[in-house]
Parts: structure tokens; C-alpha cells; sequence
């Protein structure tokens, strides 16, 4: 079954997966920017609204109090929202594993049974990119809640920030390819088009996968770092978190080995479960800044 995916990513398909990460870099960096800005700000706008509100308390005591997540009403609720995100994603790959993984063609099938399967599937595939864009949804939450956690662990912005948007960034990367196929492959498979490019696309997917990694290690980096340098987790989780970004680093060389594929699936999965252990852990362990 892996040896199937492994070679759908062969020459030609890398090409696709170029354009497919161009085109949500300039999507990307806006909201690296925004966000980082908001950050950054954020202590003078707390400040100010503080001293409106209580002109006699200092500036001191009220930055230490905003450094205190546990006061935020919705930080546990986007710890929830993680635990959410992290079961719509084991669902999309059973679901994925379930209706379309037995349909795909051999390796070395006909290219006109790839869009045959896009005809046939279309229904599946559509679910499939429903499900990836509510992965992202929850995800959102989780992600604000998650980088308040760090930066009240760490008194780092830089850190808090650069979970933020590794993590969003991690999930517009397989949206933008579940975009590509539910809609470009499979219109192009009921208009007649070209086989072999239907067959590329199909290919995007593995690729997708294996390039997000390197997202992912960046965001498992930081969790090591305000597991290890702050009070977000015990080190234990710190050293799960470096073992799977080592290998989700790894697993993105499978554009250029694309036997390390199986790497790509194994990683996320255990990245899946490591996040569901990291957020019973912060719902029950109160985090002290």
C-alpha cells in the first residue's frame, strides 16, 4: 500500500506541487506579518486599555497579570478545539483509507483510469476537502490558545508567534491541494481533459504531505523549546516533540527519495496523537508563567 503512494509522486508531479506551494506564499506571509504585528503591539494595547480602567494599579503588575492564561475565558475552549482537530483529521484518513485508497489505480495502470476514479469519486473527494477545511477551522482556535500558553511559559513573542503561524501554515498547504483535486481534477475528468495531467494532480497529495512537514517540525521545535526553556509541558514531551520533528524533517525528502514516503504517514499520525497527549496535559496541568 505505501509502495503505491510512494510512486505517485514521480517526475512531472513535483512541478505541480511548486505551483501548488507558490500559490499560498503570498497568502502566507501576509498573515505572518499581520499576526506578528498584532503580537508585538499587543503589550502597549493591554496597557493602555489597563490604565483606562485602573488608573492607580502599575504597569508592571498588570503585564504580569496579562501573562496569565488561565483568566482568558477562551483559552480552554480552544485547547478543546485542538482535541477537535486533531479527531477530524483522524477521520479524514480513515475516511480517505476507506472509500478511495482501494479504488486508486496500479502504478503503472492506464492514465485514463485516473480520471475514470475522479468521475466515480467525486462525491468522496468533495467530503475529503470539507473535511480538510474544518481540520483548519478548529485548528484556528487551538492555535491562539496554544501560543498564549507559550508566551505566558516562555515570555517569548517570537516563539508564541512562530507556533501560531507554522501551525496555520502547516494546514493551508494540503487545503489548497484537497482545492486542486476535488475541483481542477475532477472537472477536468468530466470535461475530457487530459489524462496524464489528471494523473499528476492525483500526485500532489503524498507531495503535499511530505513539503508540510517541514511546517510541522518547526512547530514541534517550538513546543521542545517552551517544554524545555519554559513551563509549557515536562520534558518528556519535549523530547516526543524533537523525535517527531526529526522525523517529519526527514519525511520531507521524499521529493527527492520518495521512499521515505512511509516516514510522511507514520509521522503524521504519531504527530496526531502526540497533540491529543499535549492538550490533555494542558487541560489538566494549570500552566504557571
Amino acid at each position: 500500500m505505501w509502495l503505491e503512494f510512494t510512486h505517485r509522486i514521480a517526475s512531472g508531479q513535483v512541478v505541480g506541487a511548486v505551483g501548488l506551494v507558490a500559490s499560498v506564499r503570498s497568502c502566507t506571509a501576509t498573515i505572518w506579518s499581520g499576526y506578528g504585528a498584532f503580537l508585538i503591539t499587543s503589550d502597549r494595547v493591554v496597557v493602555a486599555y489597563h490604565r483606562w480602567h485602573h488608573p492607580r494599579s502599575n504597569e508592571t503588575d498588570m503585564l504580569q497579570s496579562e501573562t496569565t492564561v488561565s483568566s482568558d475565558p477562551f483559552y480552554r475552549p480552544g485547547l478543546w478545539a485542538g482535541l477537535g482537530f486533531a479527531i477530524v483529521q483522524l477521520a479524514s484518513i480513515v475516511f480517505f483509507v476507506a472509500t478511495l485508497l482501494p479504488s486508486l489505480p496500479p502504478i503503472d495502470g492506464p492514465a485514463e483510469r485516473y480520471a475514470e476514479l475522479y468521475v466515480a469519486k467525486a462525491d468522496e473527494t468533495m467530503l475529503l476537502l470539507y473535511l480538510t477545511v474544518l481540520s483548519l477551522v478548529v485548528l484556528i482556535p487551538f492555535l491562539a490558545s496554544l501560543a498564549s500558553a507559550i508566551r505566558a511559559a516562555t515570555a517569548s513573542v517570537t516563539l508564541a508567534a512562530t507556533a501560531a503561524l507554522a501551525g496555520l501554515a502547516m494546514m493551508v498547504i494540503p487545503v489548497a491541494n484537497n482545492v486542486v483535486e476535488a475541483y481542477f481534477g475532477t472537472t477536468m475528468a468530466r470535461l475530457g481533459g487530459d489524462p496524464v495531467s489528471i494523473q499528476s494532480i492525483d500526485g500532489l497529495l503524498p507531495l503535499a504531505n511530505s513539503v508540510g512537514g517541514l511546517l510541522r517540525a518547526l512547530l514541534l521545535a517550538v513546543i521542545v523549546l517552551a517544554s524545555w526553556r519554559g513551563t509549557l509541558a515536562p520534558r518528556w514531551v519535549g523530547w516526543i516533540a524533537l523525535l517527531l520533528a526529526v522525523l517529519s524533517v526527514v519525511g520531507s525528502f521524499t521529493v527527492l527519495v520518495p521512499e521515505f514516503f512511509p516516514i510522511v504517514a507514520v509521522s503524521t499520525l504519531l504527530f496526531l496523537v502526540f497533540l491529543v497527549i499535549l492538550i490533555v496535559g494542558m487541560l489538566r496541568r494549570p500552566l504557571n508563567p
